[in-house]
């Protein structure tokens, strides 16, 4: 059955693509400014319809929130950070983890950051067997991993927060930080 798609304007004025077979808007990730909750909502309702998908979106939304908190919380100037994670280009949550011990002086390590680390290792490993495309998730599957996922990255941003950075804003520091 072929689905039409037709433009539709969102409540905020962005112009987004919806498929009337489902009535459900598509085409659009999260944006800066959405905040964690907004990005939230939008993981789960992507992960209702389609799991493997929430799954790997709420894994790309770890990885963004720990890429923004390098940069915010680091001590180089943020252009020199992102210039810097854009060429490294980390992968994995040992790459990560690396990152974030190197750019943030002084700081908490990323394991205690998120919580049980052990747990975020195994949703990786999911998130890692579906982009790979060697397996798929059911709802059951890849619900505790979807859990994982948000709650750490929950506790990336109340972490940031605490720290005084907000993460839904825009991160600029053209000097670098004294270390601590």
């Amino acid at each position: 059955m072929a689905a039409r798609v037709e433009v539709v304007t969102d409540p905020l004025g962005r112009r987004r693509l919806r498929i009337n077979r489902k009535k459900r808007t598509v085409g659009a990730m999260f944006l800066v400014n959405d905040g964690p909750q907004r990005i939230e909502r939008k993981i789960r309702a992507y992960f209702a319809d389609e799991p493997s998908v929430g799954l790997v979106i709420a894994a790309v939304f770890f990885e963004w929130s720990v890429c923004r908190a390098v940069v915010g919380l680091g001590h180089r100037p943020s252009k020199e950070m992102r210039e810097s994670i854009q060429s490294e280009r980390p992968s994995g949550l040992k790459a990560y983890a690396k990152m974030w011990a190197r750019e943030i002086q002084g700081a908490t390590p990323l394991c205690d950051v998120v919580g049980p680390w052990d747990e975020l290792v195994a949703a990786f490993e999911s998130r890692a067997v579906l982009v790979h495309g060697r397996n798929r998730y059911t709802r059951n599957m890849a619900a505790p991993h979807l859990e994982i996922l948000l709650r750490s990255t929950a506790n990336v941003w109340k972490h940031c927060a605490e720290s005084g950075v907000d993460l839904a804003k825009t991160i600029r520091r053209y000097k670098a930080r004294a270390n601590p």
